[in-house]
Formats: structure tokens, C-alpha cells, sequence
């Protein structure tokens, strides 16, 4: 996890409630922490950082886990997209669509960024 070496045994608690999504408030009841505290503690740069630090970390664990399952998903979408009531089979292949159209666009925008970086002298 993030370092959290300057967060106090109380805000070291708090942190797993607020990355699981639940409400601010209920974060605060699950940890015994009042919503005044963590209005107090978000003044801190430290606390701030130690949680956008987790937040950060917990997206990466995230990609990393989409990353890993690409391949199933497209599989079950093709096959869905063959197989399924024709409703099923039109979303799936609109979403096979949209996500192709967003993979172009990356790889466009990677080629002008390269291509940027080289006319100012900062390739990479």
C-alpha cells in the first residue's frame, strides 16, 4: 500500500473504508472516525497524500486485473455476438465497435505525440 509512516493509527484505519466505495459518512462510522475529523484530516498533506497515494494504487490493481481478462471478455462478447437474442448480439457488437474506435484513437494520438516530441527534440 501507499506509505502511510506519517498518518496516525487512526487515519491508517480510515483509509481501507474510504477506498471501498462505501459513503464518506458510512467510511467514518466503520472506523470510528467523525466526519469532522476527516474534514480536519483532509487539511493535511499528508493524509491527502497517503489517500490519493491508495487511490492510485487500488486504480493500477484495477487496470491490471482488466488487463489480464482483455482477452476473455472479447471472447465471450464474440461469442455472445454470434450466439445470443439478436438484442444481446447488438450490444456486444456495438461494444466491440466503440472499443475498437477507442484503441484508433489511442494509436493516433500516440503517433502525433511521437511525432511532436521529434519535431521539438524530446523523443523519448
Amino acid at each position: 500500500m501507499s506509505d502511510t509512516r506519517r498518518l496516525t493509527r487512526r487515519q491508517k484505519k480510515l483509509l481501507p473504508f474510504l477506498l471501498s466505495g462505501v459513503s464518506q459518512q458510512q467510511a467514518c462510522d466503520q472506523a470510528g472516525v467523525s466526519r469532522s475529523t476527516l474534514r480536519l484530516w483532509k487539511q493535511q498533506e499528508s493524509f491527502t497524500g497517503a489517500l490519493q497515494a491508495a487511490q492510485d494504487e487500488a486504480f493500477a490493481e484495477s487496470l491490471s486485473k482488466v488487463k489480464v481478462n482483455a482477452t476473455a471478455a472479447v471472447d465471450t462478447l464474440l461469442e455472445l455476438m454470434t450466439a445470443g437474442k439478436q438484442d444481446v448480439r447488438a450490444r456486444c457488437a456495438a461494444l466491440i465497435l466503440e472499443h475498437g474506435i477507442k484503441i484508433r484513437q489511442v494509436e493516433e494520438l500516440e503517433k502525433r505525440l511521437a511525432m511532436l516530441e521529434q519535431a521539438v527534440g524530446t523523443g523519448r
